[in-house]
């Protein structure tokens, strides 16, 4: 298949899905943008035998930064960071049960997100989002086993050049 041809059997199937759904294409394009369409794309991969995103695609790039000063502070040990933030989880199967987003402006937004993991109730987790370049993305991470994952990282770093 050419990519002429892709692009048309994707239109069509995109033109079929909205025209299902009764939806508009601005609709679609709303969505899409929005900061609760970002998390339930990212929580929807977090499912049993499957690869979650990788956390630095999903983070601002200062976030992402902070996260790469923190393995090379580490060296290859384990550090702060012992779970995956999004889910304080090593293994998952997760289902979201709600997404809380609170506006604060354009770019700017703090989110809930209530889950089960393999049908147990975890904590929900709060999260702090800045659109980049016209994207969410996540700019820190708080739940109740983290004052916040930015806090945690600086704070590791700083233990770390002391030693």
């Amino acid at each position: 298949m050419n990519k002429l041809q892709w692009f048309s059997a994707a239109g069509c199937a995109l033109v079929a899905c909205l025209m299902c759904s009764h939806a508009t294409p601005a609709d679609a394009a709303k969505a899409d943008a929005s900061a609760e369409g970002f998390l339930r794309r990212v929580y929807a991969t977090y499912k049993a035998e499957k690869d979650p995103p990788q956390l630095e695609s999903l983070v601002t790039p200062s976030l992402r930064d902070l996260l790469h000063r923190d393995a090379l502070a580490l060296n290859g040990e384990m550090g702060a960071m012992d779970a995956d933030p999004l889910c304080g989880c090593q293994d998952f199967d997760i289902v979201v049960q709600g997404i809380r987003v609170d506006p604060a402006d354009d770019v700017h937004a703090t989110a809930i997100v209530k889950f089960t993991n393999f049908g147990k109730v975890s904590e929900p987790v709060h999260l702090k989002l800045i659109k980049v370049d016209g994207s969410w993305r996540i700019d820190d991470v708080v739940s109740a086993s983290t004052s916040g994952l930015r806090k945690d990282l600086e704070d590791e770093i700083k233990n770390l050049k002391k030693h």
